[in-house]
């Protein structure tokens, strides 16, 4: 059971570090608080650390794995975004004023 709790932390990094590069943000350290393996679902729970530009924003999150015969067939992110929201503003706020001085 521990393997499968740290494969699917590694897989779960993984997926974090692709979202966010798409958003322009840097994973920092991902620790997870929680991960409860019930049956054929694992459901973990952590606090996201990253940036969006250069404005650093943290943002807890729980995803949820369904499996079926070994493989994820399942997955489900929710995510407290609200600081996301705030440093994507800030970001944008920066760039304008950085244009605006040129």
């Amino acid at each position: 059971m521990k393997d499968l709790k740290t494969g699917f932390y590694t897989l779960l990094i993984a997926v974090l570090a692709m979202v966010s590069a798409e958003l322009k943000a840097q994973i920092l350290p991902l620790p997870l608080d929680q991960q409860v393996l019930q049956g054929n679902i694992l459901v973990v729970e952590g606090l996201l650390q990253a940036k969006y530009g250069e404005v650093p924003y943290e943002m807890r999150f729980v995803t949820i794995f369904h499996f079926q015969q070994g493989k994820i067939v399942k997955k489900y992110d929710y995510y407290d975004n609200k600081d996301w929201y705030k440093a994507k503003e800030e970001w944008e706020q920066r760039k304008n004023r950085a244009e605006k001085g040129k």
